[in-house]
């Protein structure tokens, strides 16, 4: 088995404070950096996504343009602490993009580079839970992997829509973790 975690979004526009701000995002970023720390031996590979568009296109959305190209939004939240060595898929440009499987990082989609890696497990962290962290793992499950959604790592921006996209992961095969130390567990009994 070889695992990664994917680390989807915590851009500025996704925290509070940002033009897409979704609750619980600051606290997000702060604990993944924490996950890293305590349990970086779990992960051959780390992974971040990153929501992109160019100046003056419209995402379709109706709302404020968010992780516009050469803004503080599209940067990824300070207490997020990311080594340069991680690569950075990105997704968007002049179009809305949910699944981290639509990012590109140096011309390569994320599913090639995952298939490159060997990789068969992913665990996904991130925001929101009901919009790109529900693409993300559906994608990752359609493609074969192992997933899991690390809970305390993600936030949702309505909890309605949280609830039914938690139930749509599940029933697509992911496994929801509540406890990112319950995957150390596992790893030292497998």
């Amino acid at each position: 088995m070889t695992r990664a975690l994917l680390i989807v979004d915590i851009q500025n526009d996704f925290c509070e404070g940002g033009t897409h701000a979704v609750p619980g995002g600051s606290r997000v970023a702060a604990e993944v950096t924490r996950h890293l720390t305590e349990n970086h031996l779990l992960y051959s590979d780390l992974i971040a996504i990153r929501d992109f568009h160019h100046p003056g296109t419209d995402d379709g959305s109706g709302q404020e343009p968010h992780c516009v190209l050469g803004t503080p939004g599209i940067e990824f939240h300070p207490d997020l602490r990311l080594g340069p060595a991680i690569p950075v898929f990105e997704k968007g440009g002049d179009h809305a993009a949910f699944s981290a499987f639509e990012g590109r990082c140096n011309g390569v989609l994320l599913i090639d580079w995952l298939r490159a890696q060997q990789i068969t497990d992913v665990d996904v962290v991130g925001l929101a839970t009901d919009l790109c962290v529900r693409a993300t793992v559906l994608d990752a499950r359609a493609a074969g992997l192992r997933t899991n959604v690390l809970l305390s790592l993600v936030a949702g921006i309505s909890p309605e829509r949280t609830a039914r996209a938690l139930t749509e992961m599940r029933q697509a095969g992911a496994v929801l973790v509540e406890d990112p130390s319950q995957l150390l567990a596992r790893e030292v009994t497998a």
